[in-house]
């Protein structure tokens, strides 16, 4: 079920069942004529467009276009991303890369024990830069890359069915049931709760909402990866460099306001764990913390192996929590993990230090 599945199922799934449709069309046209009628000119018409689409220098767009809008909820749903010009820049590159890499690949293979490969590697070479040149180019243009909000957990669901409905039933009866499937899944797309605060599943990083609406990263390093993500679930166009204003940090950890004005902490050094548990509604640590915290809600790794990746929703005085594992979750290929002591310290910990005793 991983993100890399989907989209090859589906783009594949598509494309088979478009030239499925074209082998299809190919037994018609062979076929004589019943009763030696003539088709009508509706039909000669229909027949001409998919000649026109399934063969000729209309294929690759076509092909790119059936790939696309099977992929374009799951490239959605996964990467919180949609680009438009991919009509443009697959067929472009594609084409390029059958004029250069397919024949450059095939000689260079087969010169390369006489040792007379070099000029043909400098040939696929050239093409390779064009298909980058191209990909900078289009990558750049204005609405290249359109952010999407976080779906409802049900929406994949239901635009997944939809996809399967259109490429394996075999009539136009059974393939509009895709259309009440995909409507039910653009409105679990359109209507995402998103989240308040995100934490990764080793305790190292977090996206909090803070007062002013927008998300802010908490964390050590540039959070390049995770941070990204996070701002695209929020449709947030940012950099992760750019969403670090209104967070507080020095070498024990991060603080800031959530948008409700509780206090969030997130600790990498357990000489700031006295102070924070005090102080902070929500304390975020990589590490396990000792049972004397006192903050209302903890994540630290004890809890983070539980429930894993974490995101919270802040609703009045209440807490709606989304976690990657079920509670008390445990199959073969996700095991629970290994029941811990509330009150052990794990070895080499330090106790947790008092204000005067960390000035001192």
């Amino acid at each position: 079920m991983s993100a890399s599945f989907q989209l090859s199922f589906a783009a594949v799934a598509a494309l088979v069942a478009v030239y499925e449709a074209r082998g299809a069309l190919i037994e018609r046209r062979r076929e004589p004529p019943a009763f030696g009628r003539t088709p009508s000119r509706f039909a000669r018409w229909r027949e001409n467009l998919g000649e026109l689409l399934l063969r000729g220098p209309a294929a690759p767009i076509f092909a790119t276009l059936c790939a696309t809008s099977a992929t374009a909820s799951f490239m959605a749903g996964d990467f919180h991303e949609l680009s438009p010009y991919v009509l443009i820049g697959n067929p472009l590159t594609l084409a390029i890369i059958e004029f250069f890499a397919v024949p450059g690949a095939l000689l260079g293979a087969f010169l390369y024990p006489f040792g007379l490969d070099g000029p043909v590697w400098r040939y696929v070479g050239f093409g390779i830069d064009l298909v980058t040149a191209i990909a900078r180019l289009i990558g750049a243009a204005p609405g290249a890359s359109l952010p999407v909000k976080s779906f409802a957990p049900f929406a994949i669901i239901f635009l997944s069915l939809a996809v399967l409905s259109l490429v394996l039933w075999r009539t136009w009866l059974f393939r509009a049931m895709a259309i009440p499937f995909a409507m039910l899944g653009l409105f679990g797309a359109a209507s995402g709760e998103g989240f308040d605060l995100a934490v990764a599943p080793g305790g190292d990083a977090a996206a909090l909402r803070l007062p002013s609406g927008e998300l802010a990263l908490l964390g050590r390093g540039k959070l390049s990866f995770v941070g990204e993500q996070w701002l695209r679930a929020d449709a947030d166009t940012r950099a992760p460099a750019d969403a670090r204003g209104g967070v507080s940090c020095d070498d024990l950890g991060c603080v800031a306001k959530a948008i409700d004005g509780r206090a969030v902490a997130l600790v990498t050094d357990r000489k700031a764990l006295i102070e924070d548990c005090a102080r902070a509604a929500i304390v975020i640590a990589p590490f396990y913390a000792p049972e004397g915290c006192g903050a209302p809600i903890l994540l630290d790794r004890r809890k983070l192996a539980e429930t894993g990746a974490a995101t919270l929703r802040f609703v009045g005085e209440r807490v709606e929590w989304r976690t990657a594992r079920s509670p008390g979750e445990d199959r073969p290929w996700s095991r629970a993990p290994k029941q811990r002591a509330a009150s052990a310290s794990p070895p080499g910990a330090e106790p947790l230090l008092g204000e005067e005793e960390r000035l001192n």
